[in-house]
């Protein structure tokens, strides 16, 4: 196995920062936005 991965569709590419952010809503019970819940965040 050569370790690719194929994607298709949306994806959303995300720095640490932004990574970061989305787990401060979560710690605080905010809801995230549709596109944090539809769609896959790498």
């Amino acid at each position: 196995m050569d370790g690719r991965s194929a994607l298709s569709g949306t994806t959303i590419f995300a720095r640490d920062i932004a990574h970061a952010r989305r787990q401060d809503m979560v710690d605080r019970g905010e809801q995230l936005s549709d596109y944090f819940t539809d769609l896959p965040v790498y």
